[in-house]
């Protein structure tokens, strides 16, 4: 997993550098938002989404409007909701892929 995210993130590393490569460090976080906020072809979801259970929000996107939770930890209870339900969804996901 390091190997595969070490490929793609030189890659991407490479792709915005100055020829000289001596900016690379300016470009770490956008690189690796960006990693964690693609969609990952063996899941079809991606980190953020397996480590927060909700999707990421992005600097363009407009905040939430309002929040009904009835009780304090509604929240935490979706959550893990959400979490199971993507990784039931991932385990099959990837259990195809594998297949393929």
């Amino acid at each position: 997993l390091t190997e595969r995210f070490n490929a793609t993130f030189v890659i991407q590393l490479a792709k915005l550098t100055n020829h000289e490569t001596n900016n690379w460090d300016q470009h770490l976080h956008a690189i690796v938002f960006a990693y964690n906020t693609g969609l990952h072809s063996s899941t079809n979801f991606s980190p953020f989404q397996l480590l927060y259970g909700r999707q990421a929000n992005l600097p363009t996107d407009s905040p939430p409007k309002h929040f009904s939770f009835s009780k304090p930890n509604d929240y935490f209870f979706q959550v893990n909701r959400s979490l199971k339900h993507y990784r039931s969804v991932v385990k099959e996901n990837v259990r195809e892929q594998q297949r393929k």
